[in-house]
């Protein structure tokens, strides 16, 4: 994902020590209206079409839609459209094409007292044209240090949507640990088409992305349905990732950072991630009592 710079003046100051917090205008209410272009920027370019409602900006392609919602009285609809002329600056990263994606962003500032406890939970719907799909990603950053390495990201977790969704569903992130730092920023980006803003590939128009009723909540360590006494080794792994817990397990999966499944095991507590590349990954076991317990390793 592009680096993303944003002035001061777009962010929410909230502290994130409750064990509820409000992102500010979750339901996407009132209009977008058109914002001086050089109040956001990007590393490549500052787009020209950039508007703004109480929490967010979209930068390209949508609006409110007021005929379907499932919190207030409307939702954010993204659509991936047809603008030759934003898409002449796509096209000098690298991307093909007159088609640009919807996207939209909220980030939070504050100090985070409990980054490891933050999970994001919304409501989507998507209409997939060809083999586009949609993205919704969080990341908890420390935007204190200096030079290349600010804006470094602590916690990150997304969620991909490539098939249509006719129905409003619910989802929650729970962001997985990257860095160590002090968290002080929580950034929200979503987009109707995957294809143009990460995969660098021609988007698809018409895909259209709606949201609505955003929450940030904290999770607790003591959750009845994590399962508390979970020992996963060796983490660095290098051949086999090992799983205990005095509960039977029923399934373990392995997911990239971006949420691609990479190995999923049945009933066993062994996982052979000798073949994967290094990086971070995360995995997620259940046990047949229907605990769960989700969080991040290093494959060496």
């Amino acid at each position: 994902m592009k680096k993303i710079l944003l002035s001061l003046g777009v962010f929410t100051s909230i502290s994130l020590s409750a064990q509820s917090i409000n992102i500010l205008n979750p339901g996407f209410e009132g209009a977008f209206t058109t914002i001086n272009p050089q109040s956001i920027y990007y590393s490549i370019l500052p787009y020209q079409n950039s508007s703004l409602t109480q929490g967010w900006n979209l930068v390209a392609n949508g609006n409110v839609d007021a005929s379907t919602k499932t919190e207030g009285n409307q939702s954010v609809r993204l659509v991936t459209g047809d603008d030759p002329e934003l898409a002449k600056i796509y096209n000098e990263a690298g991307t093909p094409g007159t088609d640009v994606t919807g996207l939209v962003i909220q980030g939070i500032k504050g100090k985070i007292d409990n980054p490891g406890q933050l999970k994001l939970s919304f409501d989507y719907k998507y209409s997939n044209v060809g083999v586009d799909s949609a993205y919704v990603f969080i990341a908890i950053q420390d935007t204190l240090l200096a030079g290349s390495g600010d804006n470094k990201t602590l916690y990150q977790g997304a969620l991909n949507i490539d098939a249509t969704v006719s129905n409003w569903k619910s989802h929650t992130i729970t962001p997985t640990f990257i860095n160590q730092g002090d968290a002080n920023r929580v950034l929200i980006i979503a987009i109707s088409s995957k294809n143009g803003y990460i995969n660098k590939t021609a988007p698809v128009a018409g895909s259209t992305l709606w949201l609505d009723n955003f929450k940030l909540d904290v999770t607790s360590a003591l959750d009845e349905n994590v399962i508390s006494d979970l020992k996963v080794y060796p983490n660095p792994a290098t051949d086999v990732l090992k799983f205990e817990t005095a509960e039977e397990i029923e399934s373990v999966v392995i997911s990239s950072i971006e949420g691609k499944v990479v190995r999923e095991v049945k009933e066993s507590s062994n996982v052979n991630v000798s073949d994967l590349k290094a990086g971070v990954y995360v995995y997620r076991v259940k046990t047949r009592l229907g605990k769960q317990s989700t969080a991040n390793f290093i494959k060496e």
